[in-house]
């Protein structure tokens, strides 16, 4: 689908809210599971061979116990992480597919094999739980630093198109000098609007390439945002489109 700028970096700005619903539902997510967590207590492991003789008893008993402490573990992720709006969407996982995705191979094939839940394996999940948090707030900073970027873009392309094409329209049927000589400094004030922020959003750009974003590894941010669009650089294909006009328009003022 062709999209004019506008509508463009309209959908470009859709996106990224879209992305930041989502992060904030995920990362309020972890925060319910780490909650979840909180709750559930871990048994301490029996030392000695005499300490192990001893407490038979009642690591039978507690067996039971444990066994559920485990099972609600899984249960709090289902009903927490993968219970979000888009999770379906967006992985359509089962629970061991997406744990060991969100957090690492090692702690859950020690959660897999677990037969109690103990203090060492109980804080493995409680920091993965921490870092998945932690790791979704950042991200979202990044995102809210795109959106606000995107915003300005958008309402600049707005401004500086409109203008473009009625002075495109009075190229067209006044081709007088002292009419090209005023075309040509609205002209100029445009171009003076457009190039500073191309500048900036290839800076922002620049600044965190080859960057990661958690989950996302090195995949760049604009490749995971823009890529149902037909340019995965929206606000800097538009802008430099603008840019180009100009200069274009300014030549046939000057010819």
């Amino acid at each position: 689908m062709t999209r004019t700028p506008r509508e463009r970096l309209e959908r470009a700005v859709a996106l990224v809210e879209e992305e930041q619903a989502a992060v904030e539902a995920e990362r309020d997510a972890y925060r319910r599971f780490a909650k979840r967590l909180d709750a559930i207590e871990p048994t301490e492991v029996v030392q000695t061979e005499m300490a192990a003789t001893s407490a038979a008893t009642a690591v039978s008993t507690g067996t039971n116990a444990q066994c559920n402490a485990l099972a609600r573990i899984e249960r709090a992720y289902r009903e927490t992480v993968m219970a979000t709006p888009d999770f379906e969407q967006q992985y359509g996982e089962s629970f061991t597919a997406h744990f060991t995705r969100e957090f690492g191979a090692e702690l859950a094939t020690r959660l897999h094999n677990a037969r109690v839940l103990t203090p060492a394996l109980y804080g493995g999940l409680q920091q993965a739980a921490a870092t998945a948090v932690h790791d979704r707030k950042r991200y979202y900073r990044i995102l809210r630093r795109e959106y606000d970027s995107m915003t300005a873009c958008a309402k600049a392309v707005q401004n500086i198109h409109g203008s473009l094409q009625e002075i495109h329209s009075r190229l067209e049927t006044d081709l007088e000098s002292p009419v090209l000589g005023t075309l040509d400094a609205e002209l100029a004030e445009l171009e003076t609007k457009c190039d500073p922020r191309l500048t900036n959003r290839q800076q922002l750009v620049a600044d965190r390439t080859a960057k990661t974003f958690g989950e996302f590894e090195d995949m760049r941010l604009t490749q995971y945002l823009y890529g149902e669009l037909e340019v995965v650089y929206p606000a800097l294909c538009t802008l430099a489109e603008c840019l180009r006009t100009i200069r274009n328009c300014r030549q046939r003022c000057l010819q």
